[in-house]
């Protein structure tokens, strides 16, 4: 495996995980070459070790899913793999994977995998728990939704009425 082998990467995603976004975005996340890791709230002056690469996929949640706390202390779990990623406490090779770790940081799952000297973040996700508590907060509702530039669809604003002759329920459209 590579460092750029998102196909592999994308598989293990969808087959064991609960992404963030629809596949389509994944996918399109991942076809970006993965970027070094730069610690945001977190000053590092040394820069021995192994490099620590995200995906797309990865860089994007832990931009726009955490608070401050949870970043920081995901970014001092990401800094840790610097050192030794084999023995990191809380890191166990996931089942059925001969070269995927999983890491629990808390209230998140960290995967990672350690290819000629560097790791390669590719997915942070919820504990299920977690992600139940947060789905159970979320009020029904109608939502307007927009097409981003890039082809994906996202949730722009909630609104009190529709006036359009094409409508989605729960993804589905219905025209």
């Amino acid at each position: 495996m590579s460092i750029t082998d998102t196909a592999l990467l994308n598989r293990q995603i969808f087959s064991k995980s609960n992404i963030q976004v629809s596949p389509h975005h994944m996918v399109q996340l991942n076809m970006q070459p993965p970027k070094l890791f730069k610690s945001k709230l977190i000053k590092i002056t040394q820069t021995s070790g192994y490099k620590v690469f995200l995906t797309g996929y990865a860089e994007y949640v832990i931009k726009n899913e955490f608070n401050v706390y949870a970043s920081y202390t995901l970014e001092n779990q990401i800094n840790q793999l610097r050192a030794n990623p084999r023995s990191v406490k809380n890191s166990f090779l996931m089942k059925n994977s001969v070269d995927t770790r999983k890491m629990s940081t808390g209230k998140y799952d960290l995967w990672y995998k350690i290819v000629s000297g560097q790791i390669v973040v590719f997915n942070v996700e919820l504990k299920d728990e977690f992600q139940k508590a947060r789905d159970r907060l979320e009020k029904p509702g109608l939502y307007k939704i927009k097409k981003t530039t890039q082809g994906n669809w996202v949730k722009d604003n909630k609104v009190e009425g529709i006036n359009t002759s094409y409508a989605a329920v729960n993804g589905m459209l219905n025209n």
